[in-house]
């Protein structure tokens, strides 16, 4: 099982909201509810270590709700392909968002 979810409570924004985000999971939490559903995490890694701060710079300043398209455009074209390059040092200390891979137990 693959999920890819937002992530740190924190960055919760109006934007989120508009999205259709009903929440952000801490690592923990996550792990939690994987495990109680009887499956085994293989694999957690924090991703978009640039959107966080985006993210979270967002939130601080913004908070309203809207993004324009042509920022999100720029972030997508210009950001995130370093995003994803740092992701490969940061997966195990923050990103916006989380994945986790899980199965169910070998018996």
């Amino acid at each position: 099982m693959l999920i890819y979810v937002p992530c740190f409570p924190h960055l919760y924004s109006k934007f989120d909201s508009a999205v259709g985000h009903f929440r952000r999971y801490t690592r923990r939490e996550l792990i939690g509810k994987v495990e109680s559903a009887g499956m085994d995490v293989v694999e957690i890694r924090y991703l978009d270590p640039v959107g966080y701060i985006a993210a979270l710079t967002y939130r601080s300043f913004v908070n309203n709700g809207a993004l324009k398209g042509s920022h999100v455009s720029i972030f997508d074209r210009l950001l995130y392909p370093g995003s994803r390059f740092l992701a490969r040092f940061t997966g195990n200390i923050f990103g916006k968002n989380l994945l986790i891979y899980a199965r169910r137990p070998s018996n």
